[in-house]
């Protein structure tokens, strides 16, 4: 009883023991699912009315894109990546606003309607123009070629070379057939919601009576260029009023920042140019003691060798000395040149042989997919072409998996020895340089089975083997990192202080009040390899200052001093360029208002008085678009069409004011039909090009980006 009585004295206790206990473990685990929530929202990388995009599902789009230009062989530079970026990022935005549309009142592309873009008897635009199936004799697309193609990314039993190549193809192809579902769904809708748009009667007559007459004029024009900024006051008051009910101008999806840029440019100290030179010295020792050339480049030379003939028109090239062409012609072989200084580099060079063999080789080939049952094989098609060879750009646009070449008959290009090693190895130079011309052979490269054949062959020409030795004059590790660490350095004294002017003052270069947007490539032109410091000012503090980065020949910081991630620009950081654009409305007020009151008799006073001219327009039309030596400005439209003749009237213009008579006015009938159809088309096109846009600048969208790339 005793123990009973004591356990119950304590029961409280127990009581709330478990359920702190119950609650550490329950909300523990609660705890846990808000962290894996919030580390879940961390990877969108934007959000479209509530439908996140991860960013995941995000590189992968651009990857794709990006493997899309390497098949083209481009690269891209940094500032063409984020180019890159941001476009897969816009239509990876458009794409999912048209769906949600769509999707509302029902409207869908079919599996037989994309069957019939892709393969059937309406294809799309995007197949007929991509060149990737056309005709090696006609340029013009072929229907066969599309299916052939079809049935090659279908190819089974592939090498994992083979298959990769493949994948490629296929990859293009689903983002092909992608963006054509989209576009055609795009088309419906768009052509759905102009459908709705049509000019109303009183339109109508309006614009088919001032339609109806043609006008010769002849005008005075002062610009707000001829206005001293002085004869006008902006208030802070008409910035803000004029800001607030404009605000659809400075919207933004992606946010921005106000920066102050502060760089050095890295130059090389007097001690890399000796080290370039004693390289080069060390380099003409050793050629003219005959060592292996591969070797002395390898040790002194920015210029790696190359081991195959050049002709000398090669050499007739900027990246060379001026004269060294003419070492080449008149030097024995083993010569070495004198050493060549020029400024930025120092050189040496050795010629190694000459031989005369044809300046450039007409080259075409038939890359083949894998052997597989009903495929012709590399011996079955040479047996082929051997009997007959004008087959060969037929068996190229049917069998060859180049895309690049197919839609040519194969055809390469012409290749020289160097052109040629580039292209597919020195063993592939080697290989047509030895070739007859017209007969067709075998070739094995890295990428697969080829059959090459050289058309045609230049005239025989004097070629040239060199070793070209070349220090470039750069700026050594020692030098950057010291002024690096001056800059580092002032950095830490000065934090706190006018760094602008306290960076003009060191001699180092400020560009102050830099605006960038989120999504931008770099901090401004000239400033390459700095998207990282856009990046880092969007989620930086305003006064913080950025670690120093290295952007192409500069050492780069930057102080922020304002950042936004609404979709409006705040007030401050556009306050200039609305400064600007209110003071340029004040003076088109204020010389309408002297225009006016001073009465002119003519134009020439008016003219006189600016130390101006009196100008012409012929043939003026109230709907004329584009007025010679103005522009857009419908005031002078509406003075053609209403103007009484021969009488001066003063116009108030976008930034200009103009005195205006017009000289004669003349018939011009115009049909309410005639009129109907150029609204209608008018309009239609507007709804059509900006129906889109317009809904997608009301959307809800958050771009993330910025905390990634």
């Amino acid at each position: 009883m005793a123990v009973l009585e004591k356990i119950r004295s304590r029961a409280v206790i127990l009581v709330i023991a478990i359920g702190l206990g119950l609650f550490a473990f329950i909300f523990g685990d609660v705890g846990n699912w808000f962290s894996s929530l919030y580390r879940d929202s961390e990877m969108d990388a934007f959000i479209v009315n509530g439908n996140k995009v991860k960013i995941q599902d995000y590189e992968q789009a651009v990857s794709q894109t990006m493997e899309q230009y390497k098949q083209m062989n481009r690269n891209l530079s940094e500032a063409e990546t984020q180019q890159v970026r941001n476009m897969v990022y816009q239509t990876m935005v458009s794409k999912q606003i048209l769906s949600e549309e769509a999707d509302k009142i029902g409207l869908t592309v079919t599996p037989a309607e994309t069957f019939d873009l892709v393969q059937g008897d309406n294809l799309s635009p995007m197949i007929l123009q991509s060149g990737l199936f056309t005709n090696p004799e006609t340029g013009l697309f072929d229907r066969a070629a599309l299916l052939n193609f079809l049935k090659q990314i279908k190819t089974k039993g592939a090498t994992p070379q083979e298959q990769a190549l493949i994948d490629q193809y296929k990859a293009i192809w689903v983002q092909l057939e992608d963006d054509i579902r989209s576009n055609k769904l795009g088309e419906k809708y768009t052509s759905l919601i102009s459908g709705a748009v049509v000019a109303n009667k009183l339109e109508l007559a309006y614009y088919t009576k001032a339609n109806s007459v043609v006008a010769d004029l002849a005008y005075v024009q002062q610009s707000v260029a001829q206005a001293p900024d002085a004869d006008v006051q902006v208030t802070d008051a008409d910035i803000k009023a004029y800001y607030d009910s404009h605000k659809e101008l400075f919207a933004s999806q992606n946010g921005g920042a106000d920066l102050d840029v502060i760089y050095a440019t890295i130059t090389p100290s007097s001690s890399d140019v000796e080290s370039a030179k004693s390289d080069i010295a060390e380099a003409e020792k050793a050629l003219k003691a005959g060592e292996n050339p591969a070797n002395v480049l390898e040790d002194y030379s920015d210029v790696k060798y190359v081991d195959y003939y050049l002709p000398i028109g090669e050499f007739n090239n900027p990246i060379f000395p001026a004269d060294f062409a003419a070492f080449l012609e008149s030097a024995p072989v083993g010569e070495v040149s004198q050493v060549y200084d020029l400024g930025q580099s120092v050189s040496v060079a050795k010629l190694l042989d000459k031989k005369v063999s044809p300046e450039m080789l007409r080259v075409s080939h038939i890359m083949l997919a894998p052997a597989q049952a009903g495929q012709p094989t590399v011996d079955s098609l040479l047996t082929v072409l051997k009997a007959d060879p004008s087959q060969f750009a037929t068996l190229a646009a049917n069998y060859s998996i180049d895309t690049n070449t197919k839609a040519n008959g194969g055809e390469i290009t012409w290749l020289n020895e160097a052109t040629a090693a580039q292209y597919l190895g020195e063993d592939f130079s080697d290989a047509i340089y030895k070739a007859t011309v017209g007969v067709p052979f075998a070739f094995k490269s890295q990428y697969g089975e080829h059959i090459v054949l050289v058309n045609e062959a230049k005239d025989n020409v004097a070629k040239y083997k060199v070793a070209f030795a070349q220090r470039n004059i750069v700026a050594s590790n020692d030098t950057q990192t010291a002024l690096y660490n001056d800059i580092s350095s002032f950095i830490a004294q000065n934090m706190d202080k006018d760094i602008d002017s306290l960076a003009l003052n060191k001699g180092y270069q400020v560009l102050p009040n830099v605006k960038v947007s989120a999504d931008q490539p770099m901090l401004t032109q000239g400033i390459e390899n700095s998207r990282s410091l856009v990046k880092w000012a969007m989620s930086a503090k305003p006064g913080e200052v950025s670690d120093i980065t290295e952007c192409g020949d500069k050492w780069v910081f930057v102080r922020l001093n304002s950042s936004f991630t609404d979709k409006v620009i705040p007030l401050a950081m556009v306050k200039d360029q609305v400064t600007d654009i209110v003071r340029d409305e004040k003076k088109v007020e204020a010389m309408y208002a002297q225009l006016t009151g001073a009465k002119y008799s003519n134009l020439e006073a008016f003219a006189e008085q600016l130390h101006s001219q009196v100008d012409t327009l012929s043939t003026v039309k109230f709907n004329t678009t584009r007025l010679a030596g103005i522009g857009y400005e419908p005031a002078i439209n509406a003075a053609a069409a209403y103007a009484p003749v021969e009488s001066l009237q003063p116009l108030k213009g976008v930034r200009s004011v103009y005195l205006v008579k017009a000289l004669n006015r003349t018939e011009d009938p115009a049909t309410e039909a005639d009129t109907k159809g150029l609204l209608d088309a008018e309009r239609k096109g507007i709804v059509r090009s900006q129906a889109l846009t317009y809904i997608i600048q009301k959307s809800d969208i958050k771009d993330r980006r910025y905390k990634f790339q």
